[in-house]
């Protein structure tokens, strides 16, 4: 039996109107998704021996040692050299560079922002090794260090950014030793900088508790690219009874009888 409309009769379907956002290569979110692309296209270098970078930047330090089993699903997803999925994420501006003060040309920033990284998990030899530690670090003009840096912790939520603070802290200045223990000094300890603190109030059994459940939650897959369907169709709506979208034609495309 056909199944063809009668003459006269109207169509089921009608005409799609679609909102196409243009494509503004200048807008934040933009910048700061080609900046982290271009960040996690370069290698990954031993964290034990940093690579002698100058200049200012953005950095990512993975870990992927089996040391402490709360970071398991982390240094799955880093093995055999992937490094996809950061435990920290960081800035390194020279000297000045936060007061708007003109800084000297090849400070070694970066570098010098890594080795005090380093000396921290060192510290906290009795957890992991700073063997199991690699980075990923891009030299880059002051003026987009923070956007590069805000657009990928919005990314990953690195733990030791998100969850686990105190990382990148540090010694306190006069008057602050009164204050807590952060959370990353409290979990692993053996930073001279922490002993001058007060506990933080929540147990290292505690604070592993809580990290095996995070990483037991976190939704590890992303896109293969950052900058996703930018510029395309935002949404549509159907006048008509039924979709059209199994036609497989761009937005904006008709089918079917007319009104």
């Amino acid at each position: 039996m056909s199944t063809r409309p009668r003459a006269g009769a109207k169509s089921s379907t009608r005409t799609v109107i679609s909102s196409v956002v243009p494509f503004n290569p200048l807008e934040k979110r933009v910048l700061g998704a080609s900046i982290a692309e271009v960040l996690l296209t370069t290698p990954g270098y031993p964290l034990a021996t940093p690579f002698p970078l100058r200049g200012p930047g953005v950095y990512a330090i993975y870990y992927d040692g089996a040391g402490f089993a709360p970071y398991a699903p982390l240094a799955r997803r880093n093995s055999n050299g992937r490094f996809v999925w950061p435990i920290y994420v960081g800035q390194a501006l020279p000297s000045g560079g936060r007061r708007g003060i003109e800084t000297v040309e090849g400070h070694p920033a970066l570098r010098d922002r890594l080795n005090k990284h380093q000396g921290s998990i060192a510290a906290a030899s009795a957890d992991f090794s700073v063997e199991y530690f690699h980075y990923r670090a891009l030299v880059m003009d002051d003026a987009f260090i923070r956007l590069a840096e805000t657009s990928l912790l919005a990314l990953y939520k690195p733990i030791w950014n998100n969850y686990i603070d105190g990382f990148g802290n540090n010694a306190p200045g006069g008057g602050r030793e009164a204050s807590k223990r952060s959370r990353w000094d409290t979990l692993h300890g053996g930073r001279t900088q922490a002993m001058v603190h007060a506990d933080h109030g929540v147990t290292r059994d505690q604070l592993m508790a809580e990290i095996t459940q995070e990483l037991a939650s976190t939704n590890f897959d992303i896109p293969d690219t950052l900058i996703s369907a930018v510029g395309q169709s935002i949404q549509s709506r159907s006048m008509g009874l039924h979709g059209v979208g199994d036609t497989g034609e761009g937005f904006g495309s008709h089918e079917g009888g007319q009104d």
